[in-house]
């Protein structure tokens, strides 16, 4: 995969240049990862917040709205989501959830009716959070982030590969 006989050939000013280059890529990757991985940890304190302090009920889908997003990759986001019932001490609380991404037909069909599993603070119950959605994909972002770290840990091996050590490298006349 790595040709050292070809990397030897090279001078050591290219080496270095060819390696700060990789080093510079894998930081851009990281910085990637960084900000998934810091995404990922601030849904996690908030999911532990709502652990902590939240009341844990069943909610039921009673229907799917129609919501239209603009802007940049507007096709992406728009389409039907979810509305879930559930009850409070005070009175039923109908929540606007959103699940990522809108759910195909086929899925609303399968879905209308079913039990979820629904999480609120008792001071705002209109900002519950459905716990887990059924039949549903999670943790893509874990994926985006483990791709990154290990892209970023491959390139910066390169790097070091590349980069000359004192006392190895050929002079070419």
């Amino acid at each position: 995969m790595i040709n050292k006989d070809a990397i030897a050939k090279l001078s050591p000013l290219a080496r270095k240049g060819y390696a700060a280059f990789m080093a510079s890529g894998a930081c851009v990757i990281l910085f990637l990862a960084y900000i998934f991985g810091s995404i990922l940890f601030e849904e996690y304190w908030l999911d532990k917040r709502y652990e902590r302090e939240g009341i844990h009920v069943e909610g039921v889908i009673i229907s799917f709205r129609h919501f239209q997003t603009t802007g940049k990759g507007a096709e992406r986001f728009t389409g039907f989501y979810p509305d879930v019932l559930f009850t409070t001490p005070t009175g039923p609380v109908t929540l606007k959830a959103s699940a990522g991404s809108p759910f195909a037909e086929h899925q609303q069909r399968e879905l209308i009716g079913q039990k979820v599993a629904v999480v609120y603070l008792p001071d705002q119950p209109e900002k519950a959070r459905i716990v887990q959605w059924p039949d549903r994909l999670s943790g893509s972002t874990w994926m985006v982030f483990l791709l990154c770290s290990a892209v970023s840990v491959f390139v910066l091996y390169c790097a070091s590969v590349i980069w000359p050590r004192a006392g190895t490298s050929k002079k070419i006349p």
